[in-house]
Order: C-alpha cells, then structure tokens, then sequence
C-alpha cells in the first residue's frame, strides 16, 4: 500500500537528489504560492453518493456554501481533514481507508487534503515550506466551515479534528495556530528533521488545538537505513498525549534486511487505522518521564488507549503525558 511513496524516495536517493537536506539558515525557500502546489479537496459524509471537490481555492466561502447548502455539514458532526505527508499523492489509499473507518464509527464530514504537486518533489526543504502553503488552505476551510448558518446559532455543536501524517501532521499544526479553532490534532509520526531545530516555529504542538495527540513510530536512528537522515519523525513529546509504541523507534515488523527505509515511519498509520476499528486494544502499558530510554524511564501504568479513541476523543480535558506500548508485527497489533 505505500509502494509508490518509497519508490519514490528510492528513486530520488538512488540518482543523487538532494532529498534530505536540512537548510537551517536564510536559504531555507520560499513557500510556493498555492496556484503552484495546487491542493486537492476532497469530502465526503456517510450519506453522500459521491465526493464533493473543493475545486476553486479562491472562492473558498461559496465552496463551504455549497457544502452546506448539500448537507455536508450539520451541526453535532464532526468535521475532519485528513493530510499526507512527503512523496505522498492523492492515489494513496491510506487516506481513503482512514476516512472509511471514521465515517463507519461516527458521523463525520471528512475532508480528504492532497498536496502532491508541492510534496511529490526532490527537495525535502521545499516540501517542508510548502507546508505553509497548504496549512493556510485548511485553515481558511476550517475558518470557513465554523462560520456556516449550520454552526452560528451553536457553536459548540462544531468539532474539528485535524489527522496528519508525517509533513502532514505539522501541516495540521500550523493549520491549528493559524485558526485557533481546532478541538482535536492527532500527529501520525509528525516529521522530525528541521522542524525539531531550524524550522520549530512550524512544528505541530500543544497549541495547535484543545488537545493534541501523537503517535510516535519513527524517532531515532536506531533501525533506520536511510543514509540521508537519521529518522523521519521526532523522539520529542509535542502532545498533551504522546505515545510512543515500541518506544518510538524501530517498529516490530520492521527490519534492515527488509531494505523498507519507511517501514516504521508508516506504521503510525496502521495503528491508528487499526485503533478506530478495534477500540478496546492498544492500550499503554507504561507511562515515562522522558522521551528517550524507554521503557527504562517508565513507570507501570495502564487505562491509556493509544489512537482515535485515546483520551483526547471529544475530550477538552487529556490524560497527558508520555506512554509507551509494546505492538505485534502486524495485525492485530494490540
């Protein structure tokens, strides 16, 4: 299922590009403007037959209109965008499975995100400015979307929920910070090389929403094979709830021999994917005191459930903390 996302890093490391690179200085580049990374929209709700396209991003407040005014949005609904991350493109089904599992437990309004045009590129440096870019479209949506007749007369009746992978979870962040609407931002691994140093102000974090959870796959060097950067993701705690399964690093199933350089960096998302249609599993067996050294620094604890439903389900008040899990190899994983 992400055969074309590592095949295309494979492609761009095996001729030479400069993928990873981080720029922490002045030459960091300029975002480009949306008429170039050309984000896709899709949604959908339980009932609708077919996607509604969110195709003119200029005239965002008559495209939230239409929405309405076809039942897209109705108050006690949750509305949800789902993001990808680097070499992603909007034939990836990860996305489409994620929405399939919310709108089969809750009723929801999902917006499905693609960027592929600013994130399908040889620079990493690129796609992580274009983040900007795309953050500001979602956030305008989400702005939108909470100022429709539906909501107005109650606007707690509204709850938005940000999922991102990867870029695509900073994407959500920074999406959040510009908004300042957002109930809910789960990061699936969110993208660690620059945005733990050069670019931190872009980050996904406790200030992107009332309550900010993540699921840490990919962290640290340890098992990974990419020559380039150590890790995709980020060891650091930027959640009122991270998790940590099999301590962040290095995911059961995963091996060097397997020459899968994204392996554990993805499998944030079969985790979450597999929380939303088994909501008794995956539960913490330890909660810590540091990011690193786990399960060393932990403590035995358990009642925290990792995924859609961890305590940050349509709560405004999270269990934080750090905590750490052990998976199987595949499914099921808890």
């Amino acid at each position: 299922m992400y055969v074309l996302c590592i095949l295309s890093v494979a492609l761009a490391l095996a001729h030479g590009v400069q993928g990873i690179d981080i720029i922490c200085d002045s030459e960091f580049p300029t975002a480009w403007p949306v008429s170039r990374v050309l984000p896709n929209v899709l949604v959908y709700t339980r009932t609708s037959h077919l996607s509604f396209r969110v195709s003119n991003l200029t005239e965002i407040g008559e495209q939230v209109a239409q929405l309405e005014k076809e039942d897209y949005l109705k108050a006690g609904r949750q509305v949800v965008f789902i993001v990808h991350g680097f070499q992603n493109n909007e034939l990836f089904i990860w996305q489409h499975q994620i929405k399939d599992a919310l709108l089969n437990a809750e009723d929801s309004t999902v917006f499905i995100v693609s960027w592929g045009f600013g994130s399908i590129i040889p620079s990493y440096n690129q796609a992580g400015a274009n983040t900007q870019t795309v953050a500001s479209v979602v956030a305008e949506l989400a702005d939108t979307v909470a100022k429709a007749t539906v909501f107005k007369d109650d606007p707690k009746s509204l709850y938005l929920y940000c999922i991102g992978h990867s870029l695509g979870a900073n994407i959500c962040g920074q999406a959040g910070h510009l908004s300042g609407k957002f109930n809910r931002l789960t990061g699936l691994d969110p993208a660690g090389p620059g945005f733990e140093t050069c670019w931190s102000n872009l980050k996904v974090d406790k200030h992107s929403a009332v309550c900010v959870d993540h699921i840490h796959t990919d962290g640290t060097g340890e098992g990974h094979i990419d020559p380039l950067v150590p890790h995709y993701g980020t060891i650091n705690a930027w959640g009122h709830v991270d998790f940590y399964p099999n301590g962040g690093k290095d995911q059961t199933g995963c091996s060097i021999a397997d020459n899968d350089i994204a392996c554990s960096h993805m499998k944030a998302i079969d985790y979450f994917l597999y929380s939303i249609n088994n909501k008794s599993n995956c539960i913490a067996q330890k909660k810590c005191s540091k990011s690193t050294g786990m399960p060393e620094s932990c403590v035995d604890y358990v009642g925290q459930q990792m995924g859609f439903y961890s305590t940050c389900h349509k709560s405004a008040e999270p269990a934080s903390g750090m905590f750490y899990l052990t998976t199987n190899s595949k499914s099921p994983y808890c």
